[in-house]
């Protein structure tokens, strides 16, 4: 059992006493710090992977739909959910959106004993603190340098949840950011250097900051690659964030990728991606392709690398079980420190 595992079930046990609780994004926010995100996420990627977590076949649930006479406030709403039941819960994720913004992002925390809500959490916080974990845990099991240079393209608010927590966690001894706007690349430096890293550098361009990058980070809206293979330093390892297909097909097919292994948080999840299904759908690309899921790395059943200089490519985007822990353990102390 993980070593939250107790504190969060007593938690949940006095949830389920009390009229279900509606807890605020900043509330939310201050309920949970990296480390206990990190641990989280960590074990959460482990569970999932050996079966812990129930998540149905069926991924999400989406809906969309135009308003007349308004393209661009298209509406969107996705449903996710998953069973944990080491803790005795189910988890239910939404996401609503106008014109591609999301002013709803809940996760609903629900007792499989008593069926019923213990807590509604609203995410838009969480989620960023999430996804910087994720990308901090996979840093620290396939990067071989302990503090190791960081290259980020990309400087929207991503970007900067994904910094400050590498920063954070000590997984960052130098850091450059490229962008295709130079002002918010700059913006961002300054940012990290106001809160006291002073080791953070605006790139030249995007190849500056990969031929430089133990680790490179991809944090963007791009819809085509934004890096090629040929500029990334071997041993690094390139950890794509991205929804669309920013990372070259060569880092990621496998008759084409030579000494690059292919390393996935889940498959299931990774395969709906749009870079990915793009693959599996012309043939180039299926699972038994993939060298390893993220778990099996953390667990030691299989290595980050198996020669040196190898590049390793991480597609992580998560998944609705990473956000029910979250959601789960801040149902939990906020019982617990009321």
């Amino acid at each position: 059992m993980a070593s939250w595992a107790a504190s969060m079930r007593e938690g949940l046990a006095r949830a389920g006493q009390h009229e279900p609780r509606v807890i605020g994004a900043r509330d939310a926010r201050s309920l949970i710090s990296l480390a206990d995100a990190m641990a989280l996420v960590r074990d959460g990627v482990l569970w999932e992977g050996t079966g812990k977590i129930a998540v149905p076949e069926a991924r999400r649930l989406l809906l969309q739909l135009t308003l007349p006479g308004n393209d661009d406030r298209g509406v969107a709403a996705m449903a996710k959910c998953c069973a944990v039941p080491e803790l005795g819960i189910a988890g239910y994720r939404f996401v609503g959106s106008i014109g591609g913004e999301d002013p709803v992002r809940y996760v609903h925390i629900v007792s499989l004993e008593r069926r019923r809500l213990l807590a509604t959490i609203d995410e838009h916080l969480t989620y960023l603190l999430r996804i910087a974990a994720l990308a901090v845990v996979a840093a620290v099991h396939t990067i071989p340098v302990a503090r190791p240079t960081v290259g980020m393209v990309g400087a929207g608010r991503l970007a900067r949840a994904v910094l400050e927590a590498l920063i954070e966690a000590g997984a960052a001894g130098k850091i450059l950011v490229a962008s295709r706007q130079p002002a918010s690349r700059e913006r961002l430096v300054r940012t990290l250097r106001d809160g006291g890293f002073q080791h953070a550098y605006a790139a030249r361009d995007v190849r500056d900051a990969v031929a430089q990058a133990d680790f490179l980070v991809t944090a963007t809206t791009a819809s085509t690659p934004i890096i090629a293979s040929g500029w990334v330093k071997p041993g690094a390892t390139v950890y794509g964030l991205g929804a669309g297909a920013e990372l070259p097909e060569d880092l990621l097919a496998r008759a084409e990728r030579g000494p690059v292994r292919l390393v996935v948080s889940n498959w299931r999840e990774c395969a709906e991606r749009a870079d990915i299904r793009r693959l599996i759908t012309a043939g180039r690309l299926n699972e038994a392709d993939v060298d390893a899921e993220l778990w099996e790395i953390i667990a030691g059943r299989k290595p980050a690398r198996e020669r040196e200089g190898e590049i390793v490519c991480v597609r992580a985007p998560g998944s609705v079980a990473l956000d029910v822990l979250l959601g789960a353990w801040v149902c939990a102390r906020h019982v617990l420190l009321a």
